[in-house]
């Protein structure tokens, strides 16, 4: 009986540490011994600086100060520091992948991280992410994905995107799609999957919205197809614009001193440069070309000029002109179209394709 006395009294000690004490909230051995009477144990204070040593000794923090005649402790070591659990805090309200019960809850057990005191200031009135999604899914998804990417296995799901109607528009007339992942990446508040899908063959890396996926899980019986030696995700990824995609090309684009701050800070600081007479920088950026990459630069006219190669020049002049030429009415969708089985769902014939976005890129609003 003493023996599990001894037990509860270690545990609800260390309990007791980690939930009501921090640097500016600490305990006395009075205060110890009454929040463990309440508990209905008694303890002694030389058992109770048994515990504590006990305590220390199996790594928690636990630090004495004196204040007068008073000897006070607290737990100074945590896992996470406060302004730590604030910024894990803010990630998860800000976070358009989580729903609010989800961010909600979790921010409930970031709490549980820190002492009561200091919880408080964890509920802070952060402003929201406006698109929050209503799918509360993607958790499992997003698991099944990084199992999949473990064990280098294929993942089959469905695929949709809304309608006009607001109504759920199924690719492939509602049959499974199979990919082999290559890696996640969370990109404008949103994860995508990138990997090989057997239903665009000739497209080596095709891109799926994580919250757009369905009934998503692994695929054993189905071939792996592993990522090409040459390939690397991350300077892929880093040439994305809104996630179209399509192979890598270099553009040279002439800035200005300004416009080479958001070079840097859109490509990294490693891109090459060349300083021009004229004060003016011609840079070298790697990216997938697409229409929101010249909608991009065009937008920073003011700053920046796409100066080559003369392909990408032509395909940038061909969108404004098209951006200016009068409305045309895209024609009437077929059947096959009101199924699920549109023009959308073929891949892009070329990087260079300005008029169809491939299936796996599309975000209809």
């Amino acid at each position: 009986m003493e023996k599990n006395t001894s037990k509860r009294r270690l545990l609800s000690l260390a309990k007791l540490f980690w939930e009501q004490t921090d640097e500016e909230h600490s305990l006395t051995l009075p205060q110890m011994q009454q929040y463990l009477q309440q508990q209905g144990i008694q303890a002694e204070r030389k058992a109770l600086y048994s515990d504590l040593k006990t305590l220390q000794d199996c790594g928690m923090d636990i630090v004495r100060t004196n204040l007068g005649r008073d000897c006070r402790y607290f737990l100074a070591g945590r896992t996470f520091q406060l302004p730590e659990l604030k910024l894990l805090v803010d990630a998860v309200n800000a976070s358009a992948i989580l729903t609010q019960q989800q961010s909600k809850q979790l921010i409930e057990k970031l709490s549980q991280l820190t002492s009561r005191a200091q919880s408080v200031q964890l509920r802070r009135s952060l402003v929201a992410s406006p698109r929050k999604t209503p799918h509360t899914g993607i958790y499992y998804t997003i698991d099944t994905i990084y199992q999949a990417l473990g064990e280098q296995v294929p993942i089959s799901f469905y695929y949709y995107h809304y309608g006009p109607f607001r109504q759920k528009v199924y690719h492939q007339n509602h049959q499974l799609i199979t990919c082999s992942p290559y890696g996640l990446v969370y990109r404008e508040e949103r994860y995508y999957l990138l990997g090989y899908a057997s239903s665009h063959p000739d497209q080596p890396v095709c891109h799926f919205r994580v919250d757009r996926m369905e009934a998503a899980q692994p695929a054993p019986e189905q071939s792996y197809h592993p990522k090409p030696d040459q390939l690397d995700l991350e300077q892929y990824s880093a040439g994305l614009f809104s996630m179209y995609s399509g192979q890598l090309s270099r553009a040279r684009i002439r800035c200005s001193e300004t416009g080479l701050k958001i070079l840097y800070d859109r490509f990294g600081l490693d891109i090459p440069v060349e300083f021009l007479e004229d004060g003016s920088y011609l840079a070298l950026v790697e990216v997938v070309p697409g229409p929101m990459f010249f909608g991009w630069i065009m937008g920073l006219s003011q700053e920046m000029r796409l100066a080559g190669p003369e392909e990408l020049v032509t395909q940038c002049r061909t969108l404004a002109e098209l951006s200016l030429s009068p409305w045309q009415s895209p024609p009437c969708p077929s059947e096959s179209q009101d199924s699920g089985d549109s023009q959308q769902d073929a891949p892009e014939s070329s990087p260079s394709s300005l008029a169809v976005q491939p299936e796996e890129d599309l975000d209809p609003k």
